[in-house]
């Protein structure tokens, strides 16, 4: 079977298994629950946190036995789709698909294909720029999912660098279920990575979710000790990811 067969057959295992799962409640709250529950999972599982936890059980209690065996098999279920091909958002692309953008706000996240040609252009010297220090930060201040970030590590992968020890990687989204989708999906990928609720506009931090990787390649020490990148463009130059500089 091929690529992109098998990714469709497991897209299609896991929406048929997403309809299936708490019928009463509407596909959003499920979603939703969904992704808390898995960014609660890897928050907990280094660093545990006693408010995170209270959220977690209060949420779960709301699920049958065999619904919360559910959540658990669609997690599993994206952890194939993403070992499937390099790094996309997936979870953008289903929240699309499955049509939650009619219930809040509105959005629409970025084609992964766009956002892959975004980090192409705005890093073509990536492995000078890790030359210099042993790693790069890069910022999103409008996350989202994650489609640009998750684009930039494709862009590493593909230029034979491990942006999960050469990368750290800071998101900012206003929308709490945006900012957690893009949370798992750097979990899952193992990106040292620290990821904000709240308004950029207003450098407002509502919660800050560190992934597992950030502390277990003592991120926090690092970035310490390492001395600032420098951008990937011109200070004069649009640019929406900026590549050297954080908010930490």
């Amino acid at each position: 079977m091929n690529t992109q067969k098998r990714l469709d057959s497991l897209k299609s295992q896991f929406r048929e298994v997403f309809y299936s799962t708490a019928q009463h409640y509407n596909r959003y709250e499920v979603f939703s629950d969904f992704i808390f529950c898995i960014a609660a999972a890897y928050r907990n599982s280094i660093k545990f946190t006693e408010s995170t936890e209270f959220e977690y059980l209060q949420i779960i209690k709301k699920y049958s036995r065999s619904d919360v065996e559910k959540l658990t098999e669609l997690f599993g279920l994206l952890i194939l789709i993403s070992d499937v091909c390099s790094p996309k958002d997936h979870l953008g692309e289903l929240y699309m698909e499955f049509n939650l953008f009619n219930y809040h706000r509105g959005q629409h996240f970025t084609p992964s294909q766009v956002s892959l040609m975004m980090a192409r252009m705005l890093m073509p010297d990536l492995k000078q720029k890790i030359a210099l220090n042993n790693f790069v930060s890069i910022s999103d201040p409008a996350c989202g999912a994650g489609s640009t970030l998750l684009a930039c590590i494709a862009h590493a992968l593909n230029c034979n660098i491990n942006p999960q020890k050469q990368f750290f990687i800071e998101g900012r989204d206003i929308d709490r279920l945006a900012a957690l989708m893009c949370y798992v999906q750097l979990c899952i990928w193992h990106i040292p990575s620290r990821i904000i609720v709240g308004d950029t506009l207003k450098n407002e931090v509502i919660e800050s979710w560190y992934t597992p990787s950030y502390y277990l390649g003592a991120w926090q020490w690092r970035l310490n000790d390492e001395p600032k990148k420098i951008p990937v463009q011109e200070p004069n130059q649009i640019n929406f990811v900026l590549v050297g500089d954080t908010y930490t």
